[in-house]
């Protein structure tokens, strides 16, 4: 679902025309917002419906990286279709908000285009998307883990506490 619904979202949002609109310009933060919900929710469901009710650390942290790798896969091949495929014209649009913002300064205006290119490019942004996501992911499942964690109580070898 952490990977899904933003690209629900990224589709409505190209499908009503509000790219350009507040909604558009933050989509990426709705993303984040996505992970700080969907990481401990997935550690936590972990913890209470296979780990007993117990999770160590380790486990909720590997729980909270799959569950960004998996966010951030979908959402970074979809960043990709979406600026190779689904929306050529935002890299025009910006492109003539450069060229309207420079003036006559013509090596400058060069140099801007050049830069809003690559920016917008599919691989610039795919590579953004999955790294992005991957580092704020992290940080939240690092947070989430210790938060979450709950080791089980300590057992003698024989089964007795």
């Amino acid at each position: 679902m952490a990977g899904i619904l933003p690209v629900i979202c990224k589709l409505l949002i190209y499908f009503l025309g509000l790219e350009l609109s507040f909604a558009g310009r933050y989509s990426n933060v709705f993303e984040l917002f996505l992970l700080v919900i969907f990481i401990p929710a997935s550690i936590y469901l972990t913890r209470n419906m296979e780990k007993r009710g117990y999770i160590t650390f380790e486990d909720a942290f590997k729980t909270g990286l799959k569950t960004t790798a998996i966010a951030a896969v979908i959402i970074s091949g979809f960043t990709f279709v979406y600026f190779k495929y689904i929306d050529h014209s935002i890299v025009e649009q910006m492109l003539d908000k450069v060229r309207e913002q420079s003036g006559n300064k013509k090596e400058e205006t060069e140099k801007a285009l050049e830069a809003v290119k690559h920016y917008f490019s599919p691989f610039f942004q795919c590579t953004s998307a999955l790294f992005g996501n991957m580092v704020a992911g992290s940080f939240v499942s690092i947070v989430s883990s210790f938060l979450l964690r709950k080791d089980a109580p300590f057992e003698d070898g024989f089964g007795l506490n």
